[in-house]
Parts: C-alpha cells; structure tokens; sequence
C-alpha cells in the first residue's frame, strides 16, 4: 500500500487550501476548526441525519442535561417546564378532577367545597351531597346556624298533678326555661321532646325533689329516644316517708332529628325544685 506524507496541501498556487472536485472519503476521525461552505447535509453512519430541517435520530439519545430555552429543562431524568401550551390531551396520568398533594387528594365533581382540608382524606361533594373515604379534618364546623350547644335548662312541670305532686307515668314537660341557657329550636315544653340538631353527643341531667311522704316504693326517670326506652335510669328514690332530693346525668348518641323525653313516674315534686338540662358534647 502506498502512504502519502506531507506536512501541508495547498492548492497549485500555494495559495490556499487544496479543491476535491471529485469528493473526499474519510474512513477516520475529521477534526475542523472552521468550515466557510454551509453544509447541506450530514449523515453519521444510519442512525443520525442533520440537515436544514432539524436532527432526526433513529436510537437512543442520552444527555447530561437538555435545555430548550427558558421554559424547558430535562435533568436526571425529570423534566421541568415553567409554561405548558396545548389542551393536554396528549398527557397520560393526569386525572383533571382531583388536586394531590402527597397522599392527600381531594376529588371535586360540584360546585364548590365549603370546608377547609386539613389532614388526610378524599372528599367528594356532589349535588345529592358529601362523601369522604378516609381520614378529614375541618378546621370549623358549622350547620344551617344552628347553635351547637343546643344548650336548654328548664324548670316546673305542667304534668298532671295534685299540691305539687306530679302523679302520672308518662313523659315529663317542662315549662319554665332558664334565662339565657334555652334555645327554642331544640325544645317543645308542649310535648317535652328535645331535638337533636345534628348528630353527636349530648350530656342530658336531671335534678328533682322527690316526695315519698304518702307512698312507699321507688321512682325512676328514664329517657326514651323516638319513642323508645334506652333503658337509661336518671333518678331513683327507695326512702319512704319524706322527701329526698336526688337527680342523675346521662350520655347519648343521636342522629339529627331524633328526639328524647323523659319518662317520669310519680313522686316528683312538681315546682322549681325539679328542673332539666341538656346540651351537645360533640358533633360527629
């Protein structure tokens, strides 16, 4: 094979850099500073193709980092984008009705959602109402301006009676309420029924001045929700002949609009002596 050894080509006049007129094959590396003729085309092998239009790999690409101007930069294998333009039907992954943060999301199909999200939890509120899948915390509570200590405290009855002596079995009624501690959307002094609110816990007490002076035996108060016993026994007397002024307490669970009395027996003094209180605990 013959080797051709030259420190410098020129052209004929020694002028300037030599012309291939027929080409140039190059089977090693071509290393240039400056090129002063645009290039058409460059193909490397049959993978990459450059020319006016763009670069057109077939393969794999892989970089460091790739930047496209200011709104696009790709690194480590997370794309970060300060703008996104097009209707994003192309994305995969995205469901456009819930917010996520974390393990925290929060699914909308309504209008609007009243509460505050503070803890972990799915809330989905549509026009038939709320539905929540795991643990919700809201930072207030509040419903239809109702007052939620539904706080009352009544005294005197208006049962039947004779000096003072209430002598039926039936659900006591208390008439007089207590300044500043009655809420008139809870209690009915006509039937005796207090009406949950909303659903929670509610603390009901009982206090009365109970007169075995004629009759011997016990009195019991118990209290009935909608209707029915819950077997709760509030006040109790086993002295006989004289008076004894006892009471009780008692916590209940109801839902909204459920109702309790209290269901007396005899022996109850009936005047200020004997009074009722009842409030909510706790909504849940």
């Amino acid at each position: 094979m013959s080797r051709l050894r030259a420190n410098q080509i020129t052209n004929e006049n020694a002028n300037g850099a030599p012309n291939f007129p027929h080409g140039l094959t190059v089977t090693g590396i071509v290393t240039a500073t400056t090129t002063s003729t645009t290039l058409p085309q460059i193909v490397v092998g049959s993978a990459v193709t450059a020319n006016s239009q763009g670069i057109d790999v077939t393969g794999i690409v892989t970089a460091t980092t790739v930047k496209v101007g200011s709104a696009i930069s790709a690194t480590d294998g997370a794309i970060s984008a300060t703008r996104y333009f097009g209707d994003g039907s192309g994305l995969t992954g995205i469901d456009a009705t819930q917010i996520a943060t974390g393990n925290t999301k929060v699914q909308t199909v309504a209008s609007r959602i009243d509460n505050k999200i503070d803890n972990v939890g799915v809330l989905t509120v549509t026009s038939a109402g709320a539905n929540v899948s795991g643990i919700l915390t809201t930072s207030y509570h509040k419903v239809n301006s109702v007052d939620l200590i539904a706080a009352v405290n009544y005294r005197g009855l208006n049962n039947s009676n004779t000096s003072n002596m209430h002598n039926a079995a039936e659900d006591l009624k208390f008439q007089t309420a207590q300044a500043g501690l009655a809420n008139s959307n809870v209690y009915n002094t006509s039937n005796g029924r207090y009406t949950a609110p909303v659903r929670g816990i509610y603390l009901v007490q009982l206090r009365g001045l109970l007169d075995n002076s004629f009759t011997s035996g016990t009195a019991s108060a118990q209290i009935y929700i909608n209707g029915s016993t819950t077997n709760v026994f509030m006040l109790y007397s086993e002295a006989t002949g004289g008076y004894a002024y006892a009471g009780g307490s008692a916590v209940i669970a109801m839902n909204a609009n459920d109702y309790f009395t209290i269901y007396g027996e005899t022996k109850l003094h009936v005047s200020s002596e004997t009074n009722f209180s009842a409030c909510l605990l706790q909504a849940y």
